[in-house]
C-alpha cells in the first residue's frame, strides 16, 4: 500500500474553508445509488479506472465577469486588490504577458500539496461525472511525479469568449488520480514553515531557469535532498 501526503496550502484560512479529498468511487456510488448508471460498477474496466482517485472541491464561491473597461472582476466578493490576486489571476504566457482567456482560480488560496515517499505520478483529470457551473470551459491538465517535486495545484481553464464564471463553494473542480504500483491511502500533514519554504523555492527556481523539462527539475529536487527534508518534516507528525 502506497502512503500519499496531503495538505492545504498556503494559509490559515485555507485549513478552515478546504474540503478533504474524496475518494471518487465511494461519491459515485452514493450518487448513483438507485439509479440506472448504478449498474457501470460491475464493469471491471470502469471500475479499476477509478480506482485511487479522488475529487477536489472547490473552497470559496466566486462569480468572475469580464467587462472591457475593467477587465476581469470579482462580483460577489468585495475584495482588495491583494485578496483578490490571492484568488484569481490570468496565466502568464512564455514571454510573460498576461493571457485574457486562460485563467486560474484560488491562485494561494485554496490550493493543495501531494508528496509521496515510493514512485507515485500524480494526474489532474476533468471532473467528468459532475456538473458544474464550470463544466463548459476547457481544463487546464497536467501530471507530475510528486515523490520528486511538489509544487501547489489549483484550478486553471480556458475562456476564450469570456463568459461568466461561477464557482460554488463545494463544487468539484478537478480529480486528481495516483498512478502506483498498488492503492493509494492519503494521509494528512500540517504545512511547517521549512516544507512551505521547498516549495516556494521550487516555484522561483521556475523564474530563472524557465522552461525547464520535469526531469531537469527532478534531478534538481532530489540531488538538493529536498525530498528526503520533506518526508523528515512529515514523519515527524506521524510518530
Amino acid at each position: 500500500m502506497s502512503k500519499v501526503y496531503y495538505c492545504s496550502f498556503k494559509e490559515e484560512m485555507d485549513n478552515l474553508a478546504m474540503f478533504e479529498p474524496e475518494p471518487l468511487t465511494k461519491v459515485l456510488t452514493k450518487e448513483w445509488s438507485g439509479k440506472e448508471a448504478e449498474f457501470l460498477f460491475q464493469c471491471p474496466a470502469f471500475s479499476q479506472e477509478l480506482k485511487n482517485t479522488y475529487i477536489i472541491r472547490a473552497p470559496l464561491s466566486i462569480t468572475a465577469k469580464f467587462e472591457k473597461e475593467k477587465g476581469w472582476h470579482i462580483t460577489n466578493l468585495n475584495l482588495a486588490q491583494e485578496s483578490f490576486n490571492n484568488l484569481f489571476r490570468l496565466v502568464p504566457n512564455h514571454k510573460g504577458q498576461l493571457m485574457l482567456d486562460v485563467i486560474q482560480f484560488f491562485t494561494h488560496h485554496g490550493q493543495h500539496l501531494f508528496f509521496s515517499e515510493e514512485p507515485t505520478t500524480m494526474q489532474l483529470l476533468c471532473p467528468t461525472f459532475h456538473k458544474t457551473g464550470m463544466s463548459s470551459f476547457p481544463l487546464i491538465l497536467g501530471s507530475f511525479e510528486i515523490d520528486k517535486w511538489i509544487r501547489p495545484i489549483g484550478y486553471a481553464c480556458i475562456n476564450e469568449n469570456k463568459e461568466d464564471m461561477v464557482v460554488k463553494r463545494g463544487d468539484p473542480l478537478f480529480y486528481v488520480k495516483f498512478h502506483s504500483n498498488t492503492k493509494t491511502t492519503l494521509h494528512k500533514f500540517n504545512l511547517t514553515q521549512s516544507i512551505k519554504d521547498i516549495v516556494s523555492g521550487g516555484l522561483k527556481i521556475k523564474t530563472f531557469a524557465p522552461r525547464s523539462s520535469l526531469s531537469r527539475l527532478y534531478d534538481m529536487f532530489v540531488r538538493s535532498g529536498n525530498n528526503k527534508r520533506i518526508l523528515r518534516e512529515i514523519k515527524k507528525q506521524h510518530e
